[in-house]
């Protein structure tokens, strides 16, 4: 009796070990939850510079920051509920985020999140370019 005890715990094991080496994505899943929560309490908190510096390397983002705690930061929410877009594209995921302020006031956004070099941020703004580099030279067809 004690060797099937032994066999089953080891077999369990060995089938917990597989399933979680066949699951990558939940690191991922629980990496963009934490971006997730620390992007929503610096909106809250209208912290712009701590907003951006979890936007995307190589972005300005000062806009879409200043939209966003003027929209809806600056006040506590209460109610927040978020569902996940995820799996459309590798390396990309969005959050719908919907709550309520202090007044009762509704609060709706979506929060798109990109992984950079096996990093996620948060998605915002357009990309720098490099003012003294020329654009591609082109020519019309014909």
């Amino acid at each position: 009796m004690n060797n099937v005890r032994i066999w089953f715990a080891r077999g369990s094991l060995l089938i917990l070990c597989i399933l979680a080496a066949c699951s990558p994505d939940v690191p991922d899943e629980q990496a963009q939850e934490r971006l997730l929560t620390d992007y929503l309490a610096a909106v809250q908190a209208g912290d712009r510079a701590r907003i951006g510096q979890m936007c995307t390397p190589g972005v300005d983002a000062t806009a879409e920051i200043d939209a966003a705690v003027s929209a809806v930061g600056g006040r506590q929410w209460r109610n927040v509920e978020v569902s996940w877009r995820r799996g459309d594209l590798a390396g990309a995921a969005v959050a719908d985020v919907t709550a309520k302020d202090g007044t009762g006031k509704p609060i709706a956004m979506s929060v798109p999140l990109a992984k950079v070099d096996d990093r996620w941020w948060i998605a915002l703004g357009s990309a720098v370019t490099d003012p003294g580099t020329p654009p591609a030279h082109t020519s019309p067809p014909g």
